[in-house]
């Protein structure tokens, strides 16, 4: 990559080429960094992917101190923490269900009364 102020320049100037660069440039290194955290190609993919479209939306604002491989890796670092937790909370609330369904299947056993069942002895 060529010096960062001069690709920030170049991006705010709306190259699409520099754009195209900057992502062919990390998108393997960010696709293995969201790996790590998410152990899930289809999830990463889709984060990495909106880590760019992110990159997109703010390319105007950056500034030429910016460090654009340190912003595209926090960019992922973040999403993949965000959707571990979501991950965890969706875990945990399957889990009450779960729980609720046995507490239920167990009342319903209990209340079950047998002097209404009637066996036939073979």
């Amino acid at each position: 990559m060529e010096h960062a102020s001069n690709t920030i320049e170049r991006l705010r100037n709306g190259e699409k080429a520099v754009f195209k660069q900057i992502y062919h440039s990390y998108y393997r290194l960010l696709y293995n960094l969201g790996m790590q955290y998410l152990e899930d190609e289809n999830e990463t993919r889709e984060i990495v992917q909106n880590v760019y479209l992110k990159l997109w939306e703010v390319w105007e604002g950056l500034n030429d101190q910016s460090n654009i491989r340190n912003f595209l890796f926090t960019l992922v670092k973040n999403n993949c923490l965000n959707h571990l937790k979501r991950r965890q909370l969706v875990l945990a609330h399957n889990e009450k269900i779960r729980q609720r369904e046995l507490d239920y299947q167990y009342e319903l056993l209990q209340r079950l009364s047998f002097d209404y069942m009637e066996f036939k002895a073979e």
